[in-house]
């Protein structure tokens, strides 16, 4: 875990959290027909802890991680998340339910916080690759959950929170049993720790003004972050990656939610046939990372969200025209449902990298603070609650082909900070806040 002492644990909880937005999606019209709670309500309660969860306790969480505390952390948001997801699993009550989701919700949002933060700090402006490897076990997660609900809606919950309970388990005993990681703090500051074998150079003597500056820089409060790590993020690039991150989620989060329903629903498809929807979008939501990876390391990642935003539109419009093309009154034709999965892969790779290499692309013009992060994060859950919620109020066709054109007026409107093929220089981008 690269002395953090979670990070090799986030593949697992990666994996989970994609179960878990992939049953969620798939059982939510189940639960919702039992329960009487309207469907886009129950799945936005989760987005709404998300949503809140960030902004709250991004301070906390930068001080966890400082103090070398992520273990800790983790295993506490993992316990949470596993008691709500047993009452998603046993309950009717929509109050229950509500309460269940929005806790799933924030604990979510805790550890991809934790992680973000940790990533950054770590890998710095390589973080994006990193973070690719992520969202691969994620996209693994989510396409495994459409199969799995189909089978029994209420035990793919237990699965869920079986999953997150071992995880949980390992990451408390390796606390208690082996303790925080050493050297954490040392770390942070990008200093070498001094080896206890090794004599410190003789103090050289100060006079009483040297003294008492010290004293003060050394007083100085530090955020939750190490000294020297201070890197000021020009506002109009944490500005565009927040507004960019709040559609692109929500463009991606309302077809891998609303895809089965959609295919039930609007298009009369069998459930058997509606479920390759969701899995042919989280299909080449894991795939694409293949050729992803290796291109993160030949190319800025300003030229991945590039093109990532440019497929999503293609994907987006090409599904809205099959959806006005189909009638309403029968279930499309088998040609036209294997061009409806076709739009859904092209969704699905061009959504794939933007959440990760975004950030990796403001990365690239400086450090993001705790709470810089946390306002990203509260975006990006306010992008996913935004998809969970609207496309039960609005078409789902319609909504796609909307979020396709904004993200891309987005990234065609601040090409300067996010090129298609050069590198940024950091010291251009200072330059201009």
């Amino acid at each position: 875990g690269y002395g953090t002492g979670v990070l090799k644990a986030y593949y697992a909880v990666s994996f989970s959290r994609g179960l878990t937005v992939g049953v969620a999606g798939a059982s939510s019209l189940f639960i919702s027909q039992q329960s009487g709670a309207p469907q886009n309500f129950l799945v936005a309660a989760r987005g709404l802890g998300m949503i809140l969860s960030p902004a709250l306790f991004a301070r906390c969480i930068g001080r966890m991680v400082w103090c070398g505390e992520s273990q800790s952390g983790f295993a506490g948001a993992l316990m949470m998340k596993v008691l709500a997801e047993l009452v998603v699993a046993r309950s009717n009550s929509v109050i229950n339910l509500y309460l269940a989701f929005f806790v799933i919700g924030i604990a979510m949002a805790v550890l991809d916080t934790s992680a973000q933060v940790l990533v950054t700090r770590v890998h710095e402006e390589n973080c994006g690759k990193a973070m690719m490897i992520y969202c691969a076990v994620y996209g693994i997660g989510c396409m495994l959950a459409p199969s799995l609900t189909i089978i029994n809606p209420r035990m793919a919950w237990v699965a869920v929170a079986f999953t997150d309970f071992l995880v949980a388990l390992l990451v408390a005993r390796r606390r208690f049993f082996v303790g925080k990681p050493r050297n954490w703090k040392a770390k942070v500051r990008k200093v070498t720790p001094v080896s206890p074998s090794t004599s410190p150079p003789p103090a050289q003597p100060k006079s009483s003004a040297q003294d008492a500056g010290s004293e003060k820089v050394a007083t100085q409060p530090t955020n939750g972050q190490g000294a020297g790590m201070e890197s000021r993020l020009p506002a109009r690039i944490v500005r565009a990656g927040v507004l960019f991150i709040f559609v692109a989620e929500a463009t991606e989060t309302a077809m891998s939610c609303w895809a089965f329903t959609y295919a039930v629903t609007a298009l009369r498809l069998s459930e058997k046939v509606a479920a390759l929807f969701p899995t042919a979008f989280y299909f080449s939501f894991t795939l694409t990372r293949l050729a992803v990876l290796p291109a993160s390391t030949r190319v800025p990642p300003s030229s991945i969200v590039q093109v990532g935003t440019l497929a999503m539109l293609t994907g987006s419009s090409i599904f809205f025209g099959l959806s006005m093309l189909t009638g309403a009154d029968s279930a499309p034709g088998p040609l036209a449902v294997k061009l409806l999965l076709g739009s859904l892969v092209l969704i699905g790779a061009g959504s794939c990298p933007l959440y990760p290499m975004m950030l990796a692309s403001i990365r690239q013009h400086g450090d993001l603070s705790p709470e810089e992060q946390g306002w990203f994060m509260t975006s990006y859950s306010g992008g996913i609650t935004m998809g969970m919620w609207l496309p039960g109020v609005v078409d789902l066709p319609g909504m796609e082909l909307v979020g396709g054109v904004i993200s891309f007026l987005i990234m065609t409107t601040h090409v300067r900070d996010f090129p298609w093929f050069r590198p940024v220089a950091k010291a251009e981008a200072m330059g201009d806040c």
